[in-house]
Protein backbone atom coordinates (compact mmCIF):
# COMPACT_ATOMS: atom_id res chain seq x y z
CA UNK A 1 0.00 0.00 0.00
CA UNK A 2 1.60 3.70 -0.63
CA UNK A 3 0.13 7.18 -0.44
CA UNK A 4 0.00 9.18 -4.00
CA UNK A 5 2.85 11.35 -2.40
CA UNK A 6 4.67 8.57 -3.72
CA UNK A 7 3.84 8.25 -7.67
CA UNK A 8 3.12 12.02 -7.41
CA UNK A 9 6.88 12.67 -6.60
CA UNK A 10 8.56 15.30 -9.27
CA UNK A 11 12.07 14.76 -11.06
CA UNK A 12 13.87 18.37 -10.22
CA UNK A 13 13.14 20.91 -12.71
CA UNK A 14 13.72 21.87 -15.67
CA UNK A 15 11.41 18.27 -16.59
CA UNK A 16 8.85 17.95 -13.53
CA UNK A 17 8.13 14.85 -14.48
CA UNK A 18 6.55 12.88 -12.03
CA UNK A 19 7.76 9.09 -10.65
CA UNK A 20 4.76 7.60 -11.29
CA UNK A 21 3.61 3.95 -11.12
CA UNK A 22 5.23 2.53 -13.85
CA UNK A 23 8.56 3.73 -12.05
CA UNK A 24 7.27 2.61 -8.92
CA UNK A 25 6.93 -1.13 -10.47
CA UNK A 26 10.05 -0.77 -12.04
CA UNK A 27 11.34 -0.54 -8.27
CA UNK A 28 9.51 -4.00 -6.82
CA UNK A 29 10.66 -5.63 -9.86
CA UNK A 30 14.44 -6.36 -8.71
CA UNK A 31 13.32 -6.61 -5.30
CA UNK A 32 12.76 -10.07 -2.97
CA UNK A 33 9.40 -9.06 -1.62
CA UNK A 34 10.81 -9.07 1.47
CA UNK A 35 8.75 -5.68 3.59
CA UNK A 36 12.39 -4.21 4.34
CA UNK A 37 13.64 -4.64 0.11
CA UNK A 38 9.82 -3.00 -0.36
CA UNK A 39 10.53 0.00 1.37
CA UNK A 40 14.33 0.36 1.26
CA UNK A 41 14.01 -0.01 -2.83
CA UNK A 42 11.36 2.13 -3.69
CA UNK A 43 13.19 4.89 -1.01
CA UNK A 44 16.22 4.78 -3.42
CA UNK A 45 14.26 4.58 -6.28
CA UNK A 46 12.87 7.61 -5.23
CA UNK A 47 15.92 9.57 -4.10
CA UNK A 48 17.55 8.50 -7.28
CA UNK A 49 14.40 9.90 -9.66
CA UNK A 50 13.99 13.59 -7.19
CA UNK A 51 17.63 14.17 -5.70
CA UNK A 52 16.12 15.20 -2.59
CA UNK A 53 16.07 13.70 0.94
CA UNK A 54 12.92 16.07 1.49
CA UNK A 55 9.60 15.06 0.05
CA UNK A 56 6.87 18.34 -0.83
CA UNK A 57 3.96 15.28 0.11
CA UNK A 58 3.35 13.00 1.82
CA UNK A 59 4.72 9.54 1.45
CA UNK A 60 3.69 6.21 2.62
CA UNK A 61 4.58 2.69 2.49
CA UNK A 62 2.63 -0.21 4.22
CA UNK A 63 4.76 -3.23 3.31
CA UNK A 64 3.34 -6.84 4.99
CA UNK A 65 4.50 -10.64 4.76
CA UNK A 66 1.92 -12.44 5.29
CA UNK A 67 2.64 -15.95 6.49
CA UNK A 68 0.11 -18.92 6.51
Amino acid sequence: LYTDGITEAFSPPPEREMFGVARLTEALESCTGEPSCVIDSIHDRLYSFTHARSRQDDQTIVAMRVEH
